[in-house]
């Protein structure tokens, strides 16, 4: 299947080169959240593209040619994300990594595409794929895919009898929770509420009071981490007995770091994180970037972000 990936890819990348004059350099553009709410992922996507290029360059770069990088700060919202793509597509970029929430991956979508500019990233809402552009490539799992191992979890193999899912009202957030819900319904599981949460609203306990007066045994949230951390704390500061269990976009170092203690305990459903994986070139790149700039990945999503990238190098 990577074959027939990097096959594809190849080919789309000989079409966007024919009959065009090539540029002394090749650039690529990164989108991503570098400030605001998600900064810790942004930045963690805008390290691991520099460094990929970075370490091409010191090759000889790709065709003769050196690897020029450009970021724009899309700050994981919409509005800022269409204006990211109109400037990177203005900047003659060929490809653009990112960005890490799916609002902000959908919102650029359609200028890369009339430009005809590739398009990598680690969004998970099935809406990404709704338009079938042929310049999108998905580096991740969808979340309908997620949801149908999250109900297993929960129902079939926890036994939970009393589930409340929570959301926030983000593309991601309200895909994966619709999702989980249905496939909890479909496995015989019973999901006693289904409530939402406004994102950086910082104060979740009218939501959590009513959850805890219908006395659950676990709690699912499908929001993003700078959320799911202080979602769990003020669920442990209320005393709900109840087991948490978060979507992927809880797999970050800061959910750890905004519960604090009541992070013991939590679990989150994502594919392995980087330190799990088994593969040499996904080591050396780690080891790289830990190296690069002395600290580690913050999550597996960097990685996805920079392996896509290098598929499209790889098929340049």
């Amino acid at each position: 299947m990577r074959k027939l990936v990097i096959l594809s890819l190849a080919v789309l990348i000989s079409a966007l080169f024919a009959g065009t004059a090539i540029a002394d350099t090749i650039k690529i553009g990164v989108q991503a959240p570098i400030t605001g709410q998600y900064a810790n992922e942004g930045q963690g996507i805008d390290n691991a593209a520099r460094l990929l290029a970075k370490q091409y360059n010191a090759k000889g770069g790709i065709l003769g040619k050196k690897l020029e990088v450009f970021t724009c700060d899309d700050e994981g919202q919409a509005m800022k994300a269409a204006i990211c793509a109109k400037e990177l597509v203005q900047k003659d970029v060929i490809m653009v990594i990112g960005s890490y929430t799916s609002c902000a991956a959908l919102a650029a979508q359609k200028t890369y595409f009339r430009a005809g500019v590739l398009q990598t990233t680690d969004g998970t809402s099935d809406d990404l794929v709704k338009e079938g552009y042929w310049t999108f490539f998905r580096n991740s799992n969808p979340n309908s895919a997620a949801a149908v191992f999250t109900a297993d979890y929960l129902v079939n193999f926890k036994d939970f009898d009393r589930i409340a899912v929570v959301s926030d009202f983000s593309s991601y957030a309200t895909g994966l929770a619709d999702s989980v819900v249905a496939e909890i319904k479909k496995a015989g599981g019973n999901v006693i509420d289904y409530s939402k949460i406004k994102s950086k609203s910082q104060n979740f306990t009218p939501v959590l009071t009513k959850i805890k007066s219908m006395n659950p045994d676990a709690i699912y949230f499908a929001g993003y981490y700078s959320d799911g951390g202080l979602l769990r704390a003020q669920q442990k500061q209320l005393g709900i007995d109840a087991a948490f269990v978060g979507g992927d976009a809880n797999d970050n170092e800061e959910f750890i770091n905004l519960a604090g203690s009541a992070a013991e305990g939590s679990k989150i459903i994502n594919v392995p994180t980087p330190d799990m994986l088994a593969y040499d070139s996904a080591k050396k790149f780690l080891a790289a970037y830990e190296k690069e700039y002395g600290k580690k990945m913050p999550s597996t999503w960097a990685l996805l972000n920079a392996d896509g990238m290098y598929a499209f190098l790889t098929a340049i």
